[in-house]
């Protein structure tokens, strides 16, 4: 994971896992990539993590009332206000909700707030991004995922399809913050929505555990290269 990702994912990771939560004062060390066992990383059963998102991942409602509080700071660039009350405004419904949930599928964890590419859609219009996270076992979404790895998917809404080859443009940076393990996974086309919109999907030996992933990149569709801001999720695959 290259270290300004890292960093991000760091600070994510200790903010919303202390959100609202009881957090240990204690310290541990691993090697940057390494795997440590789960049973030299524990939590305390007297300890309840209670995260800032609900069991799809999406924000709370007391998440999303804070955004719309901090999107309404005095001085704030209307170019970030603008996002934030876009992020709400999606998860609260006003927008769809994001994608639909397929009844008696595999239990999916939505990452925090949509993705935004300008000049993408006709290599004109702005494109909304979803991204969703599935912890295996599973078939879908394709590559499909094994009993401890987690599968990632990225849809660029409104666009064509994507191309053949995507040259890892996309990619979905991961720590599992029980086992310190983490890498960089990048998303490739396996056929899935042929005909568009553009979706890229890849599967990441995460392991067991609390996850934290960070998604960012470009896709490359029929008509333009659209590069998505950033979005993250934090998802219980234990």
């Amino acid at each position: 994971m290259p270290g300004s990702a890292r960093r991000l994912a760091t600070a994510l990771g200790i903010g919303m896992v202390c959100f609202g939560a009881v957090c240990g004062t204690g310290s541990a060390q691993a090697e940057e990539n390494s795997l440590t066992s789960p049973e030299h990383i524990t939590m305390s059963d007297s300890q309840q993590v209670v995260l800032p998102v609900d069991h799809l991942g999406r924000p709370t409602p007391d998440v999303l009332n804070h955004i719309s509080q901090a999107a309404n700071t005095p001085g704030l660039p209307d170019q970030l206000r603008s996002a934030m009350l876009a992020a709400v405004a999606f998860y609260s419904g006003n927008m769809g909700g994001g994608p639909e949930i397929p009844a008696g599928g595999p239990v999916i964890h939505q990452f925090g707030w949509p993705s935004v590419a300008g000049h993408c859609i006709n290599g004109q219009a702005d494109s909304l991004g979803t991204a969703l996270a599935v912890v295996g076992p599973s078939d879908i979404p394709a590559p499909g995922a094994g009993p401890h790895d987690t599968a990632f998917l990225f849809t660029a809404l409104g666009t064509s399809a994507a191309l053949a080859n995507q040259a890892d443009s996309m990619k979905v940076h991961w720590i599992n913050l029980n086992t310190l393990h983490y890498g960089t996974t990048p998303l490739a086309n396996h056929g899935i929505n042929p005909n568009g919109p553009a979706t890229v999907s890849g599967v990441a030996p995460t392991g067991r555990g609390y996850l934290l992933a960070v998604l960012d990149g470009s896709v490359l569709t029929q008509d333009a290269e659209c590069h998505y801001s950033p979005t993250a999720a934090i998802i219980d695959g234990r």
